[in-house]
């Protein structure tokens, strides 16, 4: 058995630009981690991360995220105030979680997202999904599937959209019904 603290820091130009810290155990034929934090200097909010890994047999994977006033507006291209969790336990072939998400930012990139997941070490679903965005609601499954090709499949359901929210030329409720697949490319 082994336990203690580590960091990991990423540098440009002699400047931190990322960091990683955690207090990690080594019980028997597992990894354990708690207080684990992404650091991103100059950047507002933390995620954080606790769970463990074990290597047995069949191994098998419980661990959280928490999102606490996070800023990964640079990564997802639109501005972001993310609160939530993200929570996933089982073996690495038949995973079980839940997710809940707010991005509390004002405008149309505000939202309330909820559902719970399962996957394997080939995709992952997402169901019971439900969203609030655009001053309306939506809700469903998304599925995503990387084993021969990178793939989005969902069935979602929107009731009382506001697009005006996006475009103030488009005012009024917006109610559809999605039902589709996107295939990216073939993995190689």
């Amino acid at each position: 058995e082994a336990a203690g603290t580590i960091r990991v820091s990423g540098q440009k130009q002699n400047a931190e630009v990322l960091g990683l810290e955690s207090e990690l155990g080594l019980p028997p034929a597992a990894l354990s981690w708690r207080n684990f934090r992404f650091l991103n200097p100059g950047r507002k909010g933390t995620v954080q991360s606790e769970g463990s890994w074990s290597f047995g047999v069949r191994p098998s994977l419980q661990g959280r995220f928490i999102f606490d006033d996070a800023d990964l507006g640079p990564e997802l291209g639109m501005t972001t105030n993310l609160f939530g969790e993200l929570e996933i336990k089982g073996p690495l072939e038949n995973y079980r979680g839940r997710v809940s998400l707010a991005n509390k930012v004002k405008g149309w990139p505000e939202f309330n997202f909820s559902g719970e997941i399962e996957g394997d070490l080939q995709r992952a679903k997402i169901s019971n999904l439900n969203a609030s965005w655009l001053d309306g609601g939506v809700e469903g499954l998304l599925s995503f599937s990387w084993a021969e090709a990178m793939t989005l499949e969902g069935k979602l359901q929107g009731r009382k959209l506001n697009p005006g929210r996006m475009d103030s030329e488009w005012p009024g409720d917006l109610n559809l019904k999605l039902d589709g697949k996107v295939v990216l490319g073939e993995n190689r």
